[in-house]
C-alpha cells in the first residue's frame, strides 16, 4: 500500500504553478531530459517511446534515469498490442479440445491483455500522462484537453470512449 495523501509534484509542476520555495523544495532534481532509446525495441515499441517519451517530456516529467522504466512500458506496449492481435485473430472464445469433450472458455489473451494494460496505465500515471493523475495538473501549455488525449490515443493506436 503506498502512502497516505496526494502524490508528491514534480518540482517542473511546482515552479510553473509559483509554488516551488527553496527552502522547503531545495534539493537537488535531476533535470527533465529525454533518455535515450536503447537498441533492440519492435517498431510498436519504438513508437510507443517516442511519443509518451516525447510528451513526458513536455510536461517536464521526465528524465534521463527513468529510461529503464520507459522501456518496460514500450515493451509492454508491444507484448499488448500482441495479444490484441491474437484475439482479434481467434476471438475472445476459444474451443478446448479433450479426450472427453469440446468446450469453450475465455481466450487467455483477454487476461494477459488486461495485465499488460495495467502494467502501462501505472507507467503512464508515473509520468503525469493519464486522466487521474493529470487531475490538478498544469502543463506549460495549460491543462490537457481532450483534444490532446485523443490525438495521444489516437498516435497510440488505442481507442477512447
Amino acid at each position: 500500500m503506498g502512502k497516505p495523501g496526494p502524490v508528491p509534484k514534480p518540482e517542473a509542476e511546482k515552479r510553473r504553478n509559483g509554488t516551488y520555495r527553496e527552502d522547503r523544495h531545495g534539493r537537488q532534481s535531476l533535470p527533465c531530459e529525454m533518455p535515450t532509446m536503447p537498441g533492440g525495441l519492435s517498431p510498436s515499441a519504438q513508437a510507443f517511446w517516442q511519443v509518451v517519451g516525447k510528451e513526458a517530456e513536455k510536461a517536464g516529467y521526465i528524465t534521463a534515469s527513468d529510461g529503464r522504466m520507459l522501456q518496460m512500458m514500450a515493451e509492454s506496449w508491444h507484448l499488448y498490442c500482441e495479444a490484441n492481435d491474437y484475439i482479434a485473430e481467434h476471438g475472445i472464445v476459444v474451443e478446448e479440445v479433450t479426450e472427453k469433450a469440446v468446450r469453450t472458455k475465455p481466450n487467455p489473451a483477454l487476461s494477459t491483455r488486461k495485465a499488460l494494460w495495467k502494467e502501462i496505465y501505472d507507467g503512464l500515471k508515473q509520468f503525469g500522462l493519464s486522466p487521474s493523475s493529470r487531475v490538478g495538473m498544469r502543463s506549460s501549455h495549460g491543462d490537457a484537453t481532450d483534444d490532446e488525449a485523443e490525438r495521444i490515443a489516437d498516435i497510440l493506436g488505442i481507442g477512447r470512449g
